[in-house]
């Protein structure tokens, strides 16, 4: 299955493309997923991660957009993250 979708968390408009058909063989499956922002988000620095995962982890939750969320909730509780977060809403005068 493949799936792009588009997402708001937090404000931050988020892709993500799921594909979990392109890396199967006899040995493992693997599904490919995609975020993308203009922006960092709590997973990367740069806006964009790719992530290699069973598809039964994704299922777990529901599917991608469900694992997305969860993952970047995850990630925000960190205190880098929390005061990255801080510093954007803070106004510069730079």
């Amino acid at each position: 299955m493949k799936m792009n979708t588009t997402i708001e968390w937090r404000g931050i408009e988020v892709k993500i493309n799921y594909d979990d058909s392109s890396h199967k063989s006899d040995i493992a499956h693997i599904a490919h997923l995609e975020v993308r922002a203009d922006q960092p988000l709590p997973v990367t620095k740069t806006g964009y991660r790719s992530h290699f995962t069973h598809p039964e982890n994704i299922e777990a939750y529901g599917g991608a957009v469900s694992f997305v969320i969860a993952w970047l909730d995850h990630h925000a509780q960190k205190p880098e993250w929390k005061e990255a977060e801080e510093q954007r809403k803070q106004y510069s005068l730079l």
